[in-house]
């Protein structure tokens, strides 16, 4: 962590020395060197090293619960509904009044952590333990079906943003068969120009 600390603070659009990052650090630096370390470079290390840290205790968490070497918070549909919950409340409530930065990451927390109680009330068994079997089919199936949520959410979404004005007039009042022959005629010239011959089929 500390070489990629170190190489990341080097290395860019503009490199600079060892010297000159201890020179910034302790106050002796230039304000161009000054700018690039304390308001581009470190600004990134810092939640690069702090995501990666979480992320390394959640797959951790996830494998001691379910006796899994290659468990993951997205074994049990949790990455999923933590997306699932961004986009619904984005989409649906069209909430604009803080700033993404903390807005996301609370969000995605409130929809981890309600796809995690879902789980384990539909793995949950009375009079019997709760098996890493279950929670992990329990978790497929409320993955695939946030996930599944998702993609119709998403899909919705980007048909409302096509408006007529974005066609233009003569591909709305063109018919399909014109459409469709336009295209085969394209298709034959460029299999034409390649030297080839076409099928007959493609004649008619």
């Amino acid at each position: 962590m500390l070489l990629t600390t170190f190489i990341s603070l080097t290395t860019g659009k503009m490199s600079l020395s060892l010297g000159e990052i201890l020179d910034v650090l302790f106050g002796a630096g230039t304000d161009r060197n000054e700018t690039i370390i304390f308001q581009l470079r470190i600004p990134r290390i810092v939640p690069a090293i702090l995501i990666g840290t979480v992320m390394g205790l959640a797959g951790a968490a996830m494998q001691t619960l379910l006796r899994n070497d290659m468990a993951s918070p997205g074994t049990l549909g949790i990455s999923a509904g933590s997306g699932l919950f961004v986009m619904l409340v984005i989409a649906g409530f069209q909430v604009t009044s803080l700033p993404s930065r903390f807005l996301l990451p609370a969000l995605a927390f409130i929809g981890g952590v309600t796809a995690a109680l879902i789980i384990f009330l539909l793995a949950y068994r009375r009079q019997s333990d709760l098996s890493p079997t279950s929670l992990i089919l329990t978790g497929v199936a409320v993955g695939m079906g946030n996930n599944a949520l998702s993609l119709i959410r998403t899909t919705r979404l980007n048909r409302s943003n096509i408006t007529p004005k974005q066609v233009p007039s003569k591909i709305q009042k063109a018919p399909e068969s014109s459409k469709d022959n336009s295209r085969a005629r394209s298709l034959l010239n460029m299999v034409r120009s390649r030297g080839l011959e076409p099928p007959r089929l493609l004649h008619h």
